[in-house]
């Protein structure tokens, strides 16, 4: 297995979270392709609760992984599931819940199918979880307070009613989030987790709130998303002091605009 000069193998443990959103028609052997590579590099399966009972208990033993998806298209039902059970590995959606509730995707210029209720409800009973992505995929830092408390509170609401399974954990759409919408959703205890798409290994001890995801994509080469890795986990810090300025450009505009 070539990663064009990269190592092969993660040795040092800690936690890291895979973000996909879709699986095209056609890429299920590549999907599994990623998947098996990198359980080949050492690392091992789990679940997102397993993942952070982990991370916010005793720690890591190994270099572990956690498989998500984003938006709830449908082909992560109909082309990601059946090779996640295949390799035994328990998933995790974060859905819109509009999305569900439409049966499409409204945000791209050309909507996809997306989940149903009643595949919604297959992806849980075969023991697979599920958390919100908000209501309608509002960029929350745009929103208001208000708007930023009812899209939680209603996703976490619809689902829980819809599914009868209790719904802990969130994902920031787009991956945006401040400190300010970080503060809501963890006062209002609408969740208890919040994933984010920065990149990056996580240890013991690591903010539930800001969970780091790797975004992967079954049309890419292995040794581009290992590439991206391993780029994430040297140049952290850069990416660190970017969110840092653009956070304070955003917070300056606010200003202005008052």
């Amino acid at each position: 297995m070539s990663t064009r000069g990269f190592p092969v193998r993660w040795s040092r443990p800690h936690w890291r979270i895979l973000c996909y959103h879709t699986v095209p028609d056609g890429l299920t052997d590549a999907f599994r392709a990623q998947l098996t590579a990198f359980r080949e590099m050492g690392f091992w399966f789990t679940d997102l609760d397993q993942g952070l009972r982990l991370c916010q208990g005793e720690g890591f033993t190994k270099p572990t992984m956690t498989v998500t998806f984003d938006d709830a298209y449908l082909t992560a039902y109909k082309n990601a599931l059946p090779i996640l059970e295949e390799l035994g590995i328990k998933g995790f959606h974060y859905l819109i819940v509009d999305y569900v509730n439409k049966g499409s995707t409204y945000r791209a210029e050309n909507p996809l199918p997306a989940m149903t209720w009643d595949h919604v409800r297959d992806w849980v009973r075969r023991g697979h979880g599920v958390g919100s992505h908000t209501f309608t995929h509002a960029h929350l830092q745009d929103c208001s307070n208000s708007r930023v408390i009812d899209e939680c509170a209603r996703s976490k609401q619809v689902l829980e009613e819809k599914l009868q399974v209790p719904i802990c954990h969130f994902s920031y759409p787009c991956g945006y989030y401040s400190r300010r919408t970080g503060r809501l959703i963890k006062s209002g205890r609408f969740y208890d987790s919040a994933a984010t798409i920065d990149r990056g290994r996580m240890w013991a001890g690591h903010d539930p709130y800001r969970l780091r995801r790797d975004v992967c994509d079954p049309r890419w080469p292995l040794a581009s998303a290992v590439r991206l890795m391993r780029l994430a986990d040297r140049w952290y810090w850069l990416r660190h002091f970017r969110r840092c300025w653009q956070r304070y450009l955003y917070q300056r505009r606010g200003r202005q605009r008052d």
